[in-house]
């Protein structure tokens, strides 16, 4: 059977943050506190549905938002490197980009 986009998208953006931060599948499970099989689990696709405690696990020990696993891949990588651009912004250039952000949400 194949796997729902959403199950899907989890496990390829866990592949891709695993080869990005140099993590084993093993460390990721220890550090998330999840069982033996688990990670492997919703990597092969025998877990059809993670649950979200389990996915916001996850994203704690990856040091990412649970939005980073959800969204498809590309969406993701490009959210990550996009918050990486602005931690490296000073103060006062990341408050002048909120405040741009929030005036385009409440002029709709």
């Amino acid at each position: 059977m194949e796997r729902d986009p959403f199950t899907a998208a989890v496990a390829a953006n866990i592949e891709r943050l695993l080869e990005e931060k140099g993590m084993t599948k093993s460390a990721l499970r220890e550090a998330a506190g999840l069982n033996q099989s688990a990670i492997h689990d919703i990597l092969t696709g025998r877990s059809r549905s993670p649950r979200l405690e389990t996915v916001v696990a996850i994203a704690r020990a990856l040091g990412v938002s649970p939005v980073d696993l959800l969204l498809p891949p590309d969406l993701a990588a490009r959210r990550q490197n996009i918050m990486l651009m602005f931690d490296r912004l000073p103060a006062d250039e990341q408050d002048r980009l909120v405040a741009i952000a929030r005036a385009l949400l409440t002029d709709e």
